[in-house]
């Protein structure tokens, strides 16, 4: 999607880069929908930085990957 508004690929590549970020925190999002995606462009070097969102659904990981408390935290 070379050329899109929103940066295609590249915006794609950063949005991946920010959930592994999550994940590798042990942490599980849960509600992840574009209106919880911030995405900016750096005016200097056209890269994409992507945040995530209200993590108010967000639940802790467990071992297996599985959400640890069965689901999001109180």
């Amino acid at each position: 999607m070379r050329g899109a508004p929103w940066g295609g690929a590249d915006a794609s590549r950063a949005l991946r880069q920010a959930l592994a970020e999550v994940h590798r925190a042990n942490v599980a999002h849960l509600d992840l929908h574009p209106d919880h995606v911030f995405v900016a462009r750096d005016g200097a070097s056209g890269a994409f930085a992507v945040s995530l969102l209200d993590f108010s659904c967000a639940c802790e990981l467990g071992p297996s990957g599985a959400p640890a408390s069965g689901g999001p935290a109180p």
